[in-house]
């Protein structure tokens, strides 16, 4: 690791191992929460449907990269983890394990590692089941499933019988996917009745207010909103970096997430840096340990997570 590690870090031997020198930091700006009002009213709306009428339903919010699909949900999390009454599960597939039946299932109902090879599909809709009855005094089941676009045929199918069985219990299943969601993933949330929300670029008052809540107000912030097209993120982004006008770098989000990098502290882009050496899953203690057990990586990890970055 030390040798990977050698030609982006200065590594320092450390008695019998090496570790990367870094130098604690603050943080920046979350993503504020603006312009997604009406969305979150359906998601609430749907949510009392299923608590007063005692019906299943779905929902799935489709948007590109950087409309807010995770702040989106963030947000209604927030609102409906206050409320006792509720069951709430979340779960997030990884693009690596798309392509492994069950994954996503494994992970909602907790299968170990050791466990996954013996478990079956019949043995993950017997886990689900019960999951849903252990919720019977609640007064609604909800799980919420980010980056739905990497969920599995597979575990998609066994949720949809699930809710066919319980067609008459307080669920909901919520998705967030990107508009490239494969078509038989989607089709399984169509057969379900899914409500499917569309996320739009943000409108120019909308994203002038978004700045204003943000407290970035940047000389150039119309600009920003012009080459943000609406987009959330981005034009978190680009205000947070202080695009110049007319510089042809902030053209590209490639161009621009290249600079909003330079932008970090030294130490959370060596941090990030390191954390990438081990592609796509990444384990805290892991990193922790190329930077000699330094307590502040954690801290670190967590906000480069918050950033979605």
């Amino acid at each position: 690791t030390a040798a990977l590690a050698r030609s982006r870090f200065e590594v320092a031997q450390r008695s019998l191992r090496s570790a990367i020198v870094v130098e604690d930091v603050g943080e920046t700006p979350p993503l504020s929460f603006v312009g997604r009002d009406a969305e979150l009213t359906v998601l609430e709306a749907v949510l009392e449907e299923c608590k007063n009428d005692e019906v299943a339903r779905t929902l799935l919010a489709i948007g590109p990269i950087g409309y807010g699909k995770s702040r989106l949900m963030d947000e209604f999390l927030t609102r409906i983890r206050g409320d006792e009454t509720l069951r709430v599960l979340t779960a997030t597939p990884r693009h690596s394990e798309k392509d492994i039946p069950l994954s996503l299932l494994h992970s909602i109902v907790g299968t170990s590692s050791a466990e996954r090879a013996a478990a079956d599909g019949e043995h993950c809709r017997r886990a689900f089941t019960e999951i849903i009855e252990q919720s019977r005094s609640a007064s609604a089941f909800v799980m919420c499933i980010d980056d739905a676009q990497w969920a599995d045929l597979a575990s998609m199918r066994i949720l949809e019988a699930g809710l066919t069985s319980f067609s008459e219990r307080p669920l909901l299943i919520v998705g967030m996917a990107r508009p490239g969601i494969p078509k038989d993933v989607r089709a399984v949330w169509q057969t379900t009745g899914a409500h499917e929300l569309t996320l739009r670029p943000l409108s120019d008052r909308v994203a002038e207010r978004f700045v204003h809540v943000a407290a970035l107000d940047p000389p150039d912030s119309q600009r920003s909103m012009q080459l943000a097209g609406g987009n959330p993120r981005l034009l978190h982004a680009l205000v947070f970096a202080g695009s110049p006008p007319g510089n042809p770098q902030f053209e590209t989000a490639a161009g621009l997430f290249a600079e909003q990098l330079t932008q970090l502290p030294v130490s959370e882009r060596n941090v990030l840096s390191a954390a990438s050496i081990f592609a796509d899953r990444v384990w805290p203690s892991a990193v922790t340990s190329l930077f000699d057990g330094n307590p502040s990586v954690r801290r670190e990890l967590a906000a480069l997570c918050e950033r979605k970055l």
